[in-house]
């Protein structure tokens, strides 16, 4: 099939959806870890009592310190998740916004110059695009 359009051959569509992807994966990981940690020292506690051990080992003992990984470790990391999210949300919607008052600028005729954002925000690509349509629109 000489007409066919070519599949993608990477993960990835493009590095907006490689970011939201990696985000959604880091708010799915770093609980689960601190679960499963806590899974084990539990798991850890109550077989430790059937094998024998050069050590005693203390159930209740290890169910305070699951208990004090948890009390710490989990709202530890919904903070770190939510200052990641909110940044990274930042990043979106603040440049979205900005290319919105932006774009009602040239439609009402009040702006003729491009729209300008920072390099690395998301919606680069597109802004780069709109303002060569701008200069076309400018040009004719």
């Amino acid at each position: 099939m000489a007409g066919a359009k070519e599949r993608r051959k990477t993960f990835y569509a493009n590095q907006f959806q490689k970011d939201i992807l990696n985000l959604i994966f880091l708010v799915a990981l770093l609980p689960t870890l601190i679960v499963s940690l806590c899974l084990y020292f539990l798991v850890f506690s109550v077989i430790g009592e059937d094998f024998i051990l050069p050590f005693n080992i203390d159930p209740l003992i290890i169910a305070e310190q699951v208990s004090i990984i948890l009390l710490f470790l989990a709202p530890g990391s919904i903070a770190i998740i939510l200052m990641v999210v909110y940044k990274q949300t930042h990043k979106l919607i603040g440049s979205f916004d900005r290319i919105l008052r932006e774009l009602d600028g040239v439609i009402k005729g009040e702006k003729k110059d491009h729209i300008k954002i920072r390099q690395t925000d998301k919606f680069w690509p597109l802004i780069s695009r709109i303002n060569a349509l701008i200069d076309k629109l400018h040009d004719s």
